[in-house]
């Protein structure tokens, strides 16, 4: 595929929120960052962009090193503008100075219940419901509701 189709295809498949953000939406990872298939192999959305838009040569980096980093910490966007080219190290720095080193509650990408709802429930738990029927009544797995209990998540509520 050669750029310019890869440039289309990004372009069309992209949401821009009102932070200026380009979101992409069509399939992404766990952790929400943009997925792209491009000659067979599984590529980040936002490191294809930095590619496109950017000039930026990923052959000739050592990937353990160099990062396609976002000012914006939205993981969807390939917003060239919001990109920057970082090291592991200072990528971590900047994870900690952000105060990003914990994904807790509706910002941790494998939540299924959101704050309301979890306070909900630890009312219900101090009420004696079972487990079971929280769950069911969330539509959650009874072992969801125990790991609220027992403030193995959601403990910040």
């Amino acid at each position: 595929m050669d750029n310019t189709k890869i440039k289309e295809k990004l372009l069309q498949n992209r949401k821009i929120t009102p932070n200026d953000c380009w979101e992409w939406t069509r399939a992404r990872n766990k952790a929400g960052y943009g997925q792209i298939t491009i000659n067979y192999k599984q590529l980040g959305v936002h490191q294809v962009s930095a590619i496109i838009f950017l000039n930026f040569d990923i052959n000739s980096t050592n990937k353990r090193t160099n990062l396609i980093c976002h000012t914006c910490d939205n993981p969807p966007c390939f917003n060239p503008n919001h990109l920057f080219i970082s090291t592991q190290s200072k990528n971590r720095e900047d994870t900690f100075h952000r105060n990003r080193t914990s994904q807790k509650g509706t910002k941790n990408n494998n939540h299924k219940l959101i704050e309301q709802e979890v306070i909900e429930i630890k009312d219900l738990l101090k009420q004696k419901n079972t487990l079971i029927s929280i769950a069911k009544k969330y539509k959650v797995s009874f072992q969801t509701i125990s790991l609220i209990k027992n403030e193995k998540t959601w403990k910040h509520l």
